[in-house]
């Protein structure tokens, strides 16, 4: 797990004691999706793992943590690895495999670059939304540009704008789980997750 600095005078609660009689969570990655939801039963939602989606993630992995913007986006922009290079270096180690194991590996490698590509579609249609907002808020009276931001604030603006757009997407299919978040996240400059102690939630990731 990465490790965000953490605001100072910030109580992580990570390594506190968990209440009884809590309900079980999930917020697990499933390749292209991530199944989210709370309690045995309960309608989990899958959504895509766009940025904001995984920001949720590390606030969840670190409760009470108040994690800075530019760290959760810095996490973002490290190089992943190229689509499909795991399984094409794993089919190239393999001596003598069948022309038709072949066409199954190449199969495999096309699903986990078709994957990541939708992924990444999802994020720049994010953006492209927020850009143009930010656009229509550049420009003052008579078209004239306002004072630029400086990089903290892209990065507090771009994170926050993901995990609220995230949060409204789980609304949209289930709204009690869409509530939970907004009532438990909290986005700015510093973001965190404070678990509410009326409903204690275990989270599997």
């Amino acid at each position: 797990m990465l490790q965000f600095p953490v605001r100072a005078g910030a109580r992580s609660l990570a390594a506190a004691p968990r209440a009884g009689g809590g309900k079980a969570g999930q917020f697990r990655c499933e390749g292209e999706y991530w199944s989210i939801g709370i309690g045995i039963g309960a309608d989990v939602v899958r959504l895509r793992g766009t940025s904001g989606v995984r920001y949720l993630a590390e606030l969840l992995r670190q409760p009470g943590a108040e994690l800075h913007a530019l760290a959760l986006a810095a996490a973002q922009q490290a190089p992943p690895e190229p689509p499909g290079q795991h399984y094409a270096r794993a089919a190239a180690a393999q001596a003598g495999f069948a022309g038709e194991e072949a066409s199954e590996a190449h199969v495999l490698l096309d699903a986990q670059a078709r994957a990541a590509y939708r992924s990444q579609v999802e994020d720049l249609r994010e953006q492209l939304e927020f850009l143009a907002r930010e656009l229509a808020r550049a420009v003052g009276l008579h078209g004239t540009p306002r004072p630029g931001s400086t990089r903290a604030e892209r990065a507090r603006l771009n994170v926050t704008r993901a995990i609220r757009s995230a949060i409204k997407r789980m609304t949209t299919t289930n709204r009690h789980l869409g509530l939970y978040f907004e009532t438990t996240v909290k986005t700015g400059a510093y973001c965190s997750y404070t678990p509410d102690p009326r409903l204690p939630v275990t989270w599997q990731f």
